[in-house]
């Protein structure tokens, strides 16, 4: 389970981000006429995709080091 450590750490901050990036996109809807070129609602998608591709990115990490750990074994 100690292998799981680094996975999990990137799957919550993951989440944190796309949480935080939904409540930023969801409140440049609301507040529309405060911005008038959508710039907030796009900082909010940008941060999504970001969490999204680190997220990704981990689990590639995760999965490769696994991969690894199973070779040096045989």
């Amino acid at each position: 389970m100690d292998h799981m450590k680094p996975a999990l750490a990137g799957k919550k901050i993951a989440s944190i981000g796309i949480l935080i990036g939904l409540i930023i996109f969801f409140g440049s809807l609301f507040a529309s006429g405060y911005n008038e070129n959508y710039y907030i609602s796009v900082f909010g998608i940008g941060v999504i995709i970001a969490s999204m591709v680190f997220f990704g990115f981990g689990m590639f990490l995760s999965l490769a080091d696994e991969i690894s750990a199973k070779r040096e074994r045989i």
